[in-house]
Parts: C-alpha cells; sequence; structure tokens
C-alpha cells in the first residue's frame, strides 16, 4: 500500500470521525430547541378541576398497547418534566409490577414536548425497561387538557372516585408524594 493510500484513508477515516461528532452535535442543538420551545395551545382549558367529572380517554403506553381511564381508577400520577418523570419512575421501580393495576392507579407522562425522533432513538427504549404501564402524551393539545402550568415540574397527583375529580395535589418532594398513594 502506498503512503498516499494510507494517507488518504486516515484523512477519511479522520473527516468520518468529525462528521459523526458534528451529526451528534446538531441532533443534540435541534433535540434542546425543540424541548425548549413550547408550542403549547393556549385557548386549550383544563379538564382537571375539583368537581369535575372526567370523560373516559385512551392513550398508549411506552409498548404502543391502548389504555382507557375506566370509572375504577382510585388516581392518576401525571409528569411534565423530566426530572418528576424520573422520580416517579424511581419510586415504581421498587414496587411489584402489578402495583398501579392492583390500586386502580395510572401513571402518565407527557412527551408531547419531545421531538418524535428523539422519542424513538432515546427515550422509547429507556422507557420499555419500566414494565408497568406508563401512559404517554403525545400530542401538546392533549397535554394542555391536563397540565398546570404553574406546577409543570411537579408531580401531580389527581385522586377520583367513580371519574369525578376529588382532590389535586402537586409534589416535589417524593417522601410527601408516597404519602398521597
Amino acid at each position: 500500500m502506498s503512503i498516499n493510500a494510507v494517507k488518504s484513508i486516515a484523512q477519511f477515516g479522520f473527516i468520518g470521525e468529525q462528521m459523526r461528532k458534528f451529526f451528534l452535535s446538531l441532533i443534540t442543538l435541534l433535540a434542546f430547541l425543540f424541548v425548549g420551545c413550547s408550542n403549547r395551545p393556549t385557548d386549550v382549558k383544563s379538564l382537571l378541576k375539583v368537581g369535575n367529572t372526567l370523560k373516559p380517554f385512551t392513550l398508549s403506553d411506552q409498548f404502543e398497547k391502548p389504555h382507557t381511564l375506566k370509572s375504577d381508577t382510585k388516581k392518576i400520577i401525571f409528569v411534565f418534566a423530566k426530572k418528576s418523570g424520573h422520580t416517579v419512575r424511581e419510586y415504581f421501580n421498587t414496587k411489584p409490577i402489578d402495583y398501579l393495576k392492583k390500586h386502580h392507579y395510572i401513571f402518565v407522562a407527557d412527551v408531547s414536548g419531545m421531538p418524535s425522533i428523539i422519542y424513538k432513538m432515546f427515550a422509547k427504549s429507556d422507557l420499555q425497561e419500566h414494565k408497568y404501564p406508563i401512559w404517554l402524551i403525545f400530542d401538546t393539545k392533549d397535554s394542555a387538557k391536563f397540565i398546570d402550568e404553574k406546577n409543570r415540574d411537579k408531580i401531580m397527583v389527581v385522586t377520583l372516585d367513580n371519574l369525578k375529580i376529588k382532590k389535586i395535589e402537586f409534589f416535589d418532594d417524593i417522601k410527601e408524594f408516597k404519602k398521597a398513594l
């Protein structure tokens, strides 16, 4: 092999590595830009008010299995931010797989602010490591029906009785969250 051929291969390898780093940086930058730019509709009214009765809604979980809200649901745990989502998932990871079902709880995570390519490439496989169902909100219009913007970073627990909202609580402390369950 000639010296020129070795130089060409070495140069191509360097360019290939530079391009890989460039594209990874570009994808990361775009992900942060998209996640940081919320296009959440402001004209959608929240369904979550004490005294309201929820109509059954359907969301898919991390395995793309659809789930519909049922009248025997006792609590819905909502998370709209990454940190609160990790906190709740870590807590439920310490429980038996049937814990949510046994207690008639639903865990809902809002991923609507995440670009779909990032969800498909990274988040989906991470969520699938958890064997209990995590209902997912993909659409910002659906998210707007449930989110309380001033408490978006907290864990929201909605207590129901035959789909009627009895209580809405917000937690940023895992100990207080555990007590609510």
